[in-house]
């Protein structure tokens, strides 16, 4: 029995920023990179602007990735404890996307779910069996890395089952 998602609406623009990206991109070049310590809270907090910006186009991959077929796992910290789960599908939401996944946790739920971490994520609950749904901006806060594996099915194609050196 499988679970349908629904579509992800235009992947493509999502987390589309590459003006702002660029421009937070050139503040993080303009601080020296001596240490933490010499950096002033301003250059701190450009860093952490650039580096959150970042982390958003990294979830705009995914999101266009899903809309292809395309699994993600997702490496997750709030900062004290981390996680993985794999990433099955975007939504859009009222506000924002909504990433769907899977988290193993079991009768624990969810690691993003409200009350299970120190980042202030709050999933919820989409299917009793490890399915849930994050905005695309608290995934973002915790995400450290990503592996996207292709999934997509070839063998229904003309060449399908051809291997690419023979195509």
């Amino acid at each position: 029995m499988g679970i349908e998602f629904d579509e992800v609406q235009d992947p493509e623009n999502f987390g589309d920023s590459s003006e702002e990206f660029e421009i937070l991109e050139s503040r993080m070049e303009e601080a020296p990179v001596e240490s933490n310590a010499a950096l002033s809270s301003i250059q701190r907090a450009r860093r952490a602007e650039a580096l959150f910006v970042q982390k958003l186009a990294l979830v705009g991959k995914i999101a266009h990735g899903a809309a292809n077929n395309q699994l993600s796992i997702l490496a997750l910290s709030d900062g004290i404890t981390s996680h993985t789960v794999s990433c099955l599908g975007v939504t859009r939401g009222s506000e924002d996307y909504m990433v769907q996944y899977h988290d193993p946790w079991g009768p624990r739920g969810s690691f993003l779910q409200q009350g299970n971490n120190v980042a202030g994520c709050a999933a919820t609950n989409v299917h009793e069996n490890g399915l849930w749904a994050v905005s695309a901006f608290q995934l973002a806060s915790v995400l450290d890395s990503a592996i996207l594996v292709g999934l997509k099915d070839d063998a229904n194609e003309p060449g399908g089952d051809q291997s690419p050196a023979e195509k």
